[in-house]
């Protein structure tokens, strides 16, 4: 039969930071959406023009919307443009609540 533990009674048995891995065993590190400045519409899938933040315009790149871990930055890009977001229903985007992550291999 399970127990219930009050807060008091946990504790921490470790402080290391948890590390990602990919199906090669490579980290894999977050990088975090400044801003959406564009978009582009190719016949089967929309790209959206991303700027890091921390990082210079030269590190703008393309993505799909299945590339992103929080749709919220793209429902933002479309509010701003009067639109509303709609997913592509091959995106498979993942809620992510606090942040505007992208998991990314190489930079």
């Amino acid at each position: 039969m399970p127990r219930s533990y009050t807060t008091t009674e946990l504790k921490l048995i470790s402080n290391e930071e948890i590390i990602e891995l990919d199906d090669e065993g490579n980290e894999i590190q977050s990088y975090e959406v400044e801003a959406v400045l564009n978009h582009q519409s190719p016949p089967k899938y929309c790209e959206y023009l991303v700027h890091w933040e921390n990082y210079s315009s030269e590190w703008d790149e393309w993505l799909t919307a299945d590339k992103f871990n929080d749709p919220d930055i793209l429902r933002e890009y479309w509010k701003n443009m009067g639109q509303k977001y709609v997913p592509p229903k091959t995106a498979k985007i993942r809620n992510s609540p606090s942040s505007f992550e992208f998991l990314k291999t190489n930079l």
